[in-house]
């Protein structure tokens, strides 16, 4: 099991591909040119990458056949990116949907994102943005107040982390809780996976236990070994000795697997 984890996350050959599609876009986008937030970028982008993969081959796991683990997906998907901060924000969605926000990777990842940017920069008003506008008796910046949320009266900047605070209740200050609840995330479903993978079988009745599974197989294939053998014709066998095969049946057994 061990050999088979290392070689799904260590040597998957889509996260090189993903780094360097990330790299691609962090500085097509124009992003704080900082090596700490590029790399707190980068660091968030692989880790909620790794809690999704892992959270859709666990549903895999836990669901019977292909066709079940696609509806299941496809309606987590769904309310997944609804809830995810870009559509709604979390202080505009119902009370009884913001504890979505705690379990959610694209919503936990897009905060520490938003955080990591935002509280870096300043954003600057310009006159479309000011109010009142056009007006030359109040043209001065003393007198206008910009349109952004998280704006000051009297000033036309707007501090970051007061625009992501009021637009999307984000506090930069818990940016680092959020990326740790995404990497409790990562090892809780991980090991959820493994348990899955080791201890159920799905058959056409439902699931069963692993080990009884392959008992109960092990012991009709011995039964029906042992009634075959006891049909044979008697009367071709006179004078001959039949040999009964003693049927062995390998449990519990561990394989090690090299993967190239």
């Amino acid at each position: 099991m061990r050999q088979l984890l290392t070689a799904q996350y260590v040597r998957n050959p889509s996260i090189p591909v993903e780094i360097a599609d990330q790299i691609i876009v962090y500085f097509l986008c124009g992003l704080a040119l900082n090596a700490g937030a590029f790399f707190v970028f980068l660091i968030t982008i692989i880790c909620s990458y790794l809690a999704m993969t892992v959270f859709f081959r666990t549903i895999g796991c836990v669901c019977p056949d292909f066709d079940y683990a696609m509806k299941f997906a496809a309606i987590l998907i769904t309310l997944f990116v609804l809830t995810g901060g870009y559509f709604i924000q979390y202080h505009s969605e119902l009370a009884w949907l913001r504890w979505i926000f705690w379990v959610n990777p694209f919503a936990l990842g897009f905060s520490v994102l938003m955080m990591n940017e935002f509280s870096r920069i300043s954003l600057q008003c310009v006159s479309r943005n000011l109010v009142p506008s056009g007006v030359e008796e109040y043209s001065h910046t003393a007198y206008q107040v910009c349109t952004l949320p998280g704006s000051v009266p009297g000033s036309a900047f707007v501090s970051g982390t007061d625009y992501i605070k009021t637009a999307f209740s984000y506090n930069p200050a818990v940016m680092w809780r959020n990326f740790g609840i995404i990497i409790v995330m990562i090892v809780a479903f991980l090991f959820l996976q493994a348990s899955c993978a080791e201890f159920l079988q799905y058959t056409n009745k439902g699931s069963v236990s692993h080990r009884d599974f392959h008992s109960k197989v092990n012991t009709r294939i011995c039964i029906n070994k042992r009634e075959d053998l006891q049909t044979v014709d008697h009367k071709k066998t006179t004078n001959k000795v039949i040999k009964i095969p003693i049927c062995s049946a390998y449990q519990s057994q561990s394989f090690s697997v090299t993967v190239p």
